[in-house]
């Protein structure tokens, strides 16, 4: 998949078998291509060819249940600015459709003949906390970018079951306002948000209330400012620069760190926490669970 850090695993009834990421061979830091040589490595652990496998699972589902939601459509829709909005938030479901599809055709092109089951995303991150967990049942928080439709899901799990208790849908994303700092600070987004982490606990978050005037999560209602991010479609690209006299002049990469650069990443931080642990107090109240996995 040519997201980030793809990785291949192989299952059997008595567990997990092999697993690795496609770095690991190709050398190349959070790549994400095809993980064609971790797949091979991982069959060649099991002793089996791809064509043994009783199913493929693929780690995206472009058509799933969030995207029936009718607050996912009122969320998207006001997301909805001009036609370039509308073609772009096209074209990326356009691009997890036809990255199933080769992910398929790879498969079937060495044999594989069985179920090519594609897994939405968020649930795919939630079996691999949860499925692994000593729990018999758990409460679970899925976070991260964006999973398809959605950017965060509270889910319950039960046994050998996983069902979904509500959704975040986009473009509210406080995974891609993080990514978003990490840029803002001349970092690489997706890849060095540990490094916008490290540098919070420098400062204190001076500029927090900036931050909330972008994105906030409060009694349940999320607030949005759309016209302080670079976005293509649902996705952010980075922060407006015209937020400089706000949260501070961005960082260019390989420029020293300046003083307001720590502040914002101290508030990057504060933030993030606030509203997660916030949903972690949401799903405690919905499952009544104490025991929670973690995963995005």
């Amino acid at each position: 998949m040519d997201t980030h850090d793809s990785s291949a695993a192989l299952v059997a009834p008595e567990g997990l078998v092999a697993a690795a990421e496609e770095e690991r061979f190709s050398r190349e830091k959070h790549t994400g291509k095809f993980p064609e040589r971790s797949i091979a490595w991982a069959l060649e652990t099991g002793g089996i060819r791809l064509s043994d496998l009783d199913a493929v699972a693929y780690p995206w589902c472009p058509v799933n249940q969030s995207l029936l939601r009718p607050a996912t459509w009122r969320s998207v829709a006001g997301a909805v600015d001009s036609f370039g909005t509308v073609y772009s938030i096209y074209r990326g479901f356009r691009y997890y459709v036809d990255h199933c599809r080769a992910a398929e055709a790879w498969c079937r092109a060495q044999g594989f003949q069985g179920p090519f089951v594609r897994v939405p995303h968020h649930l795919a991150h939630a079996a691999s906390a949860y499925d692994v967990s000593p729990f018999d049942s758990s409460a679970v928080l899925v976070l991260d970018g964006a999973g398809e439709w959605v950017s965060a899901t509270f889910l319950r799990g039960d046994g050998l079951r996983l069902r979904v208790l509500g959704e975040v849908p986009l473009p509210f994303s406080i995974g891609q306002l993080y990514q978003a700092v990490t840029g803002y600070l001349g970092f690489r987004q997706n890849a060095d948000e540990a490094k916008v982490m490290a540098l919070a606990a420098y400062a204190q978050p001076e500029r927090l209330e900036a931050l909330r005037g972008i994105l906030d999560w409060r009694r349940g209602r999320p607030h949005l400012a759309l016209e302080a991010l670079n976005r293509t479609g649902l996705i952010f690209s980075g922060l407006n620069r015209a937020m400089a006299d706000r949260i501070g002049a961005p960082r260019e990469r390989g420029e020293p760190v300046a003083a307001h650069h720590y502040v914002l990443a101290a508030s990057a931080q504060r933030l993030l926490e606030e509203i997660v642990l916030g949903w972690a107090r949401d799903l405690h109240e919905m499952t009544g669970i104490t025991r929670l996995c973690l995963a995005g």
